[in-house]
Order: C-alpha cells, then sequence, then structure tokens
C-alpha cells in the first residue's frame, strides 16, 4: 500500500477495510502504509489491531499526517503487543517532532514491551536518550534469548522477572549489509554508544 494514491483519498475508510481484513491474521508479517496520508484516527484502527495481531514484525508509517494523539496511541497499543519488532515513523507532515507528552507515553509502553528493536522517527526531546536505552534494553534480552542465554530474565524490570513475558528471538534485516557496509546513521550500538547532540532515535542493532 506504500505510496497508494488510492488509499490516500480516503485513508480512513481504507484503514477500517484494512483492519477488517487482518482480524485473525496469520500470514502477514510487513505492512507498508507510508505515504498514504494516515491521521489519527486511523492510528486508532490500527492501534486496535497491533494490541490484537499476533503476527505482524513490521509496519511502515512514514510520511503521513499523524500527530502526537495518534503517536501515543501507536504506543498504548503496543505496550499489549508481543510481536511487533520494527515501526517507522519518519518524515510526518510539517516535519513534525513528537511531543513529551508523547514520548512519555513511549516510555511507559517500554515497561511491558520488549519486543520492539527498531524506531525510525524525529525526535527532539530531553527523553531522547532515555528512549534509546530502552531500545538497548530489549536488544539485549533479544540478544540473550538468540544465545540461548536463561539470564535474560535479569534484563527485565525487577517486577517482572518472577513471571516474565514471552519473548521470541527476532533476527533484524542487517541495513548495513544491504548497503554495501555502509551504515544507517546515526545507530548507536546495543553496547550504549552515543552520538552527542543527536535527535534522531532510530533504533540499535
Amino acid at each position: 500500500f506504500g505510496s497508494s494514491s488510492i488509499f490516500a483519498i480516503k485513508p480512513l475508510e481504507w484503514t477500517e477495510k484494512l483492519c477488517e481484513a487482518m482480524a485473525g491474521n496469520t500470514a502477514l508479517v510487513s505492512l507498508d502504509l507510508s505515504d498514504c496520508a494516515l491521521d489519527d484516527k486511523c492510528c486508532d484502527l490500527l492501534g486496535a489491531v497491533l494490541e490484537a495481531d499476533q503476527k505482524l514484525e513490521k509496519l511502515i508509517l512514514n510520511k503521513n499526517a499523524i500527530r502526537d494523539g495518534g503517536c501515543a496511541k501507536l504506543a498504548t497499543s503496543l505496550a499489549r503487543n508481543i510481536t511487533l519488532r520494527e515501526i517507522e515513523l519518519f518524515g510526518q507532515t510539517g516535519g513534525r517532532k513528537w511531543g513529551e507528552g508523547c514520548l512519555v507515553t513511549w516510555l511507559e509502553m517500554y515497561k511491558t514491551n520488549f519486543s520492539i528493536l527498531r524506531v525510525n522517527w524525529t525526535t527532539n526531546s530531553k527523553n531522547t536518550v532515555t528512549l534509546t536505552k530502552m531500545l538497548a534494553r530489549n536488544m539485549d534480552v533479544n540478544n540473550k534469548i538468540k544465545n540461548g542465554d536463561s539470564g535474560w530474565h535479569g534484563s527485565l524490570p525487577a517486577e517482572l522477572r518472577a513471571s516474565p513475558p514471552a519473548i521470541t528471538f527476532y533476527q533484524l534485516e542487517d541495513a548495513k549489509a544491504k548497503r554495501g557496509g555502509v551504515p544507517d546513521a546515526p545507530y548507536p550500538s546495543a553496547h550504549g554508544c552515543a552520538w552527542p547532540g543527536n535527535k534522531t532515535c532510530v533504533g540499535v542493532y
């Protein structure tokens, strides 16, 4: 659906139809809705899908008209999701940078979400570093599960260690390899390397 002119004419109507079709999804793992004129109302519908979906791993929402309310709705829904690994929210209308209230909702999401490993968006916030650390934590959990390290429970918040959530290993697409060894920039590493002054929080690997 990415850059679909038909979708962009009636984004809410087509989002509703898409969400109805995704009920009980057992096959779709990647969904591209970039440049489809999606707004916050569309995010309300997508959020409901994310709360129930057990298959989707990547959601691309770049170049839409999503604002703080829609972005926050996605975070609230992801708090109940265990399969989505990558989400892209870059390039919203007007060069949108997310407000503090919206980003606080994302921080709350990370209290129960350990599946998100990459977020592509632009922020201008005091919470950017903390958000990146949460992605690094999720990557640490993911890597420990990948390597069969039974100590991954220790990376969880203390209140969840006694009864840890269900988490499965996921291999992020190696964007650097696809680009012939040229890295996407900037990508903080899972070891906490920081770029001073960086305002783009795009994930870890």
